[in-house]
């Protein structure tokens, strides 16, 4: 047997950098750092901006800013088709760009603050169209950013494990730069949540009720973004074009003779199919296979939006005041804006602490393990939810026999809330990173950005079942029982999850054992 190869290995094998290190990461990190900021800028405000500055009826309004957030889940399924069958993701990338740009031009141009230009029909017109464009920009670009950064990560770590084969080649250590480039990815989503959060308020107080420097901001943070991205050009990786659930022409190369160039355009990461009719089959059935798997996140996502919601009213009932604080004031609506702080604090301590601290002990925690614990720990926090509904509700009875309603007769104080923030927070990280990572891994080569614009249309449908809930329990339903029902619910998604969990198959173990069988 030749051992050649293995006297010419080190003992010790060389340490990879922090995928963060690599050079087209900060060109993508700080693109979707403002691309958030530019859409959380204009969502944060849209529905008090059309009541108050454009005069639309509450019940437009109302109409249009739920039609924006419904747009931002389904055109998704607009860029991943356009993106994965015609142009690519990096071409996906600029057209969906410039159209969300073009949009937050046109809504900043609505809100020049004249009299005459704000009542104008073409002002009431402009505005519906532009929101269009951002809805179309921001919802059908999302997997085509998320694709082609792991295009990126993906194509470095095989060159690099092809030119040093002491980085090894085990599925564990392929997973950990995957993991690494999704959570800075999710890191900067919820640093540009948390940026428009804290200056979007602040530029439209500071200019006294003019909202034309509050759309300002999204429409530059856009520009500088699209920028960002060109910077980077020539750093990137541009994988060839496959055509949905079809085989590209470009004939496939292998990996590990170690003598592949960065700017080489040869696929790294296909795999020969025998035949085109063979392909299209198979990767049709990995794609739904892949959906199916992820199914039951469709009710933590029913959970987590009521952040925005629900969680808002029960803080109405709450006592902000603070007094240890300076006496500070908090109201409900500023209790989501916990939501990202926290998640920018959970990222580094679950990657720096608790999974190595996991592996240490030779657990073998897994994408769908993660998913599994976050639905639980989802449900946690709406446990924790309805036995704080219980206790204000007990508290309002003695303090408002009559029920007259007054919070801060109620006593309770909304900081109360922190624990359900947290666990869900928690869950958050262990959810979205996790599953971003996995459908990318795990997805035929063809139908990688589709998949992942499935994932924004299954957010759709939590919450739809949100509505649902809510609907049958009604103005007059208990909302400890819904509390517990949607804790309910996630649990028995957790039990689903488990099972599919321990009887999934990864990609790649097929993948070895088709090979084995066609070599027999």
């Amino acid at each position: 047997m030749d051992t050649r190869n293995e006297l010419d290995q080190p003992l010790v094998g060389r340490k990879r950098g922090h995928v963060i290190k690599e050079g087209f990461m900060k060109y993508l990190v700080a693109q979707e750092f403002l691309e958030r900021v530019a859409l959380r800028g204009v969502q944060s405000i849209l529905a008090v901006f059309l009541l108050e500055k454009l005069h639309f009826h509450e019940v437009v309004a109302t109409e249009l800013v739920h039609l924006f957030l419904i747009g931002l889940f389904i055109t998704p399924i607009i860029g991943s088709s356009l993106s994965d069958g015609y142009t690519g993701n990096y071409t996906a990338c600029y057209i969906f760009s410039f159209c969300e740009l073009l949009g937050l031009v046109l809504i900043t141009i609505s809100a020049i603050p004249v009299a005459s230009w704000r009542s104008s029909p073409v002002n009431h017109v402009l505005v519906p169209f532009a929101l269009v464009m951002v809805v179309l920009g921001s919802g059908a670009l999302k997997p085509c950013q998320v694709t082609f950064g792991g295009d990126q990560m993906m194509y470095n770590f095989q060159v690099e494990r092809g030119k040093d084969s002491s980085l090894g080649s085990s599925r564990g250590h392929k997973n950990r730069p995957s993991h690494e480039y999704f959570s800075a990815y999710y890191m900067a989503m919820n640093l540009g949540t948390l940026f428009s959060a804290v200056v979007s308020p602040l530029l439209r107080v500071n200019g006294h009720g003019s909202y034309l420097y509050v759309f300002l901001m999204p429409a530059c943070s856009m520009a500088l973004c699209i920028l960002s991205f060109w910077w980077g050009r020539k750093h990137y990786y541009y994988r060839p074009v496959r055509k949905i659930l079809g085989t590209s022409n470009t004939q496939p190369k292998t990996i590990g003779s170690g003598n592949e160039a960065p700017d080489e355009k040869a696929t790294l990461l296909d795999v020969e199919s025998a035949s085109p009719k063979a392909s299209y089959r198979q990767d049709l059935k990995d794609t739904l296979y892949v959906l199916l798997i992820v199914s039951p996140c469709v009710f933590f996502t029913a959970m987590f939006f009521q952040t925005s919601s629900t969680w808002v009213f029960q803080a109405r009932s709450m006592d902000g005041h603070v007094p240890w604080l300076g006496g500070l004031e908090i109201q409900p609506d500023q209790m989501p804006a916990l939501n990202p702080v926290l998640v920018v604090f959970i990222i580094p301590l679950m990657d720096n602490v608790v999974y190595p601290f996991v592996e240490k002990f030779k657990v073998e925690f897994t994408n769908l393990k993660r998913i599994v614990l976050a639905l639980v720990t989802a449900s946690l926090a709406f446990v924790t939810s309805g036995l704080l509904q219980m206790v204000i509700d007990s508290n309002l009875k003695e303090s408002n026999p009559n029920n007259l309603y007054s919070p801060q007769q109620g006593g309770i104080t909304i900081l109360w809330q922190i624990p359900q923030y947290f666990l869900l927070s928690l869950a958050e990280t262990l959810m979205y990173i996790p599953v971003i990572d996995w459908a990318y891994v795990e997805a035929p080569e063809s139908t990688k950005t589709v998949v992942q614009a499935a994932l924004h249309v299954y957010s759709a449908v939590g919450n739809l079942i949100t509505i649902t809930v809510v609907a049958i329990f009604g103005t007059g339903g208990s909302k400890v029982t819904e509390s517990f029902t949607f804790a309910a619910l996630g649990a028995c998604a957790a039990g689903v999850m488990t099972y599919f969990s321990s009887t999934y198959i990864t990609k790649e173990t097929r993948a070895a054992k088709l090979r084995a069988i066609q070599s027999r």
